[in-house]
């Protein structure tokens, strides 16, 4: 009886697909990093200047933040990225962020 109630409950449930966690500088990347999980996702647009010991400080601790976030999620429907709007500004217009409103996080539900 034992045996059967372990089996019963060891069923697994359909494989999960893993975390990535990372920048988004493509349409590929979106795709990867948000859309084919079908969950929300929650993506930092964050200036990547880092000439300035200060400036490349906020962005370390920005994405370090991100990262953090994305793994403490674990199995929440949620997944965690980010942009650098430096490099890729047309995320901006893509997601209605104005310029002078970042460092931001956008929730995106597909």
């Amino acid at each position: 009886m034992m045996s059967e109630l372990q089996e019963y409950y060891d069923v697994k449930g359909p494989e999960k697909k893993k975390r990535l966690y990372g920048e988004i500088s493509s349409d590929a990347d979106f795709d990867e990093k948000c859309l084919s999980y079908k969950k929300g996702c929650a993506i930092g647009l964050l200036p990547a200047y880092t000439i300035i010991d200060y400036e490349l400080e906020n962005f370390n601790n920005h994405n370090s933040t991100l990262a953090t976030l994305d793994q403490k999620a674990k199995s929440m429907p949620i997944h965690y990225s980010w942009i650098n709007i430096t490099c890729h500004p047309e995320w901006l217009k893509h997601f209605d962020v104005d310029q002078f409103q970042v460092p931001t996080v956008v929730y995106y539900y597909p």
